[in-house]
């Protein structure tokens, strides 16, 4: 018996045997295998999740003015191309409320009053 286990037997049985021990043997045999089988499809979707993963790490140089990070090439580039050449991840753009004050409200209200301007204009012709 230690012999057959020293060679790698998961099991062992003598001759002449049990039909219940036998039955009892195999079903556990099949408790075995269903629970590596279950272990190598957890270790599958482990292994799947980790490779969705995609870490940035480290120190990024990004300059304070236009935020554009240098690459380990010494290569400029803008902070949406340098995250996604190096993650997963995508961008929607948007304007915060801060830059709308900031930018957009200006440029519309500046709009507004030229539309005004030209409306009058026509209505003097």
């Amino acid at each position: 018996l230690v012999k057959a286990f020293d060679a790698g037997a998961n099991d062992y049985i003598v001759k002449p045997f049990d039909k219940d021990e036998l039955r009892a043997r195999v079903r556990a045999g099949e408790r075995i295998l269903d629970l590596e089988l279950a272990l190598k499809h957890r270790v599958d979707e482990l292994q799947a999740a980790l490779d969705e993963i995609n870490t940035l790490r480290g120190m990024l140089p990004i300059c304070s003015y236009c935020k554009r990070i240098r690459s380990d090439n010494n290569y400029w580039q803008d902070i949406e191309g340098y995250v996604s050449a190096h993650s997963p991840a995508t961008f929607s753009h948007g304007v915060c409320p801060e830059c709308f004050e900031k930018f957009i409200k200006p440029e519309l209200e500046e709009l507004r009053a030229k539309r005004k301007e030209n409306s009058g204009a026509k209505d003097e012709l």
